[in-house]
């Protein structure tokens, strides 16, 4: 945010030739607002936060929010099964989650029951309706900025306290070897993909994202792209070729099969 300022950090896309830029100052700003609300519902530094959904800019902010409390999150995408969402949820002993869509607001709902930890849960889709005992993302972030606007700086004061050993996020793989692992990434393990990866970019660059935002691959490129300040342009395989052609991105993270 010091280094780049208004410069655009992310683009959410509202239709084809038209997206709405966000500043490294903006998101900046509005992580340390949603990260103030967390920290006022209890997140506590090192907890374990969930944010289930895929590639939006929502998510990227709940992440940001998650860093600045000290925490660490526990990503995954929409299509977790529901026995996955029960273990994971369990095992890494999450309070508060995030989850992208009302379906899946629904789902885990249902399965409330069985989670007697879970306290919390926000969802990230501004448009889609909140059920009894859910939290809007903007709800959240709103009554964060109202602190912070009475002179709350709790959310520095986490940040200030982050070590390079603490985790910054919980990887569960896919289960298909038996129960899903927990991979623990630190801060440090971030922070050394981001100094040695091989390659020459700048402020001037525009990325595509496209793999799941979970995935560690594509989640250390988001990280890189802000490292360098490029913009990140939020795409999925239904708009992928579409996004190609309009956005003309300079750098993406690809798989084979793409």
């Amino acid at each position: 945010a010091k280094s780049y300022g208004s410069m655009p950090a992310f683009a959410i896309r509202k239709r084809a030739l038209e997206w709405t830029p966000v500043s490294y100052q903006e998101i900046y700003q509005q992580g340390l607002d949603l990260a103030t609300g967390l920290i006022e519902l209890g997140v506590k530094a090192r907890d374990h936060v969930g944010l289930f959904g895929d590639n939006r800019y929502q998510w990227i902010l709940a992440d940001y929010a998650v860093q600045f409390c000290g925490a660490a999150d526990v990503p995954r995408g929409r299509d977790v099964s529901d026995h996955e969402l029960l273990y994971i949820i369990e095992h890494a002993g999450i309070e508060v989650a995030f989850v992208e869509t009302a379906e899946l607001q629904d789902r885990i709902l249902k399965l409330r029951d069985h989670l007697p930890m879970l306290r919390e849960i926000i969802l990230l889709d501004p448009e889609a309706s909140t059920k009894q005992g859910v939290r809007k993302l903007n709800d959240v972030l709103e009554f964060g900025a109202l602190l912070r606007s009475q002179g709350d700086n709790r959310a520095e004061e986490r940040i200030d306290g982050i070590l390079p050993d603490d985790l910054f996020t919980l990887i569960y793989t896919s289960g298909t070897t038996g129960v899903p692992k927990g991979v623990m990434l630190t801060h440090a393990n971030m922070m050394s993909q981001i100094r040695n990866l091989p390659g020459n970019h700048n402020c001037t660059d525009r990325v595509l994202s496209v793999l799941p935002i979970w995935h560690i691959f594509e989640r250390v490129i988001e990280m890189y792209t802000i490292s360098f300040g490029g913009c990140t342009y939020y795409s999925s395989i239904q708009t992928l070729g579409e996004d190609m052609k309009n956005v003309e991105p300079t750098f993406m993270a690809s798989a084979p099969r793409l």
